[in-house]
């Protein structure tokens, strides 16, 4: 299984959509993947909208920092969580092309 980390700050109209987009991409491949929701301790709704989809996805899990300690701890945190045997993060932005995401997990999987 692969943990995707999402590094979630001020994140709130962004997380359902990077879940749908990893989601389509991770399905189309046969990818089984959780989907771990770090919020970094942000003041809007972002962690109230992760719980929401947690609690539509059983592959999704919201967890949120007490307050913003950078991108760093949050990372730290996301890989304490996860239970995949490989993991990798992503930010919140969608500036990291999802398809990158397939092409590393393969290249980690042929070992």
């Amino acid at each position: 299984m692969l943990s995707i980390i999402l590094l979630s700050y001020y994140s709130k109209g962004r997380i359902a959509e990077a879940y749908r987009k990893v989601s389509a991409v991770m399905d189309k491949e046969g990818i089984t993947f959780e989907f771990i929701v770090v919020d970094d301790g942000s003041e809007d709704d972002s962690y109230a909208m992760a719980l929401e989809l947690e609690k539509s996805h059983p592959n999704v899990r919201a967890y949120q920092l007490s307050r913003n300690y950078t991108s760093n701890y949050a990372v730290f945190a996301g890989l304490s969580l996860c239970s995949g045997k490989c993991a990798t993060f992503i930010p919140d932005d969608e500036q990291l092309p999802y398809a990158k995401l397939v092409e590393m997990y393969m290249i980690w999987e042929a070992g």
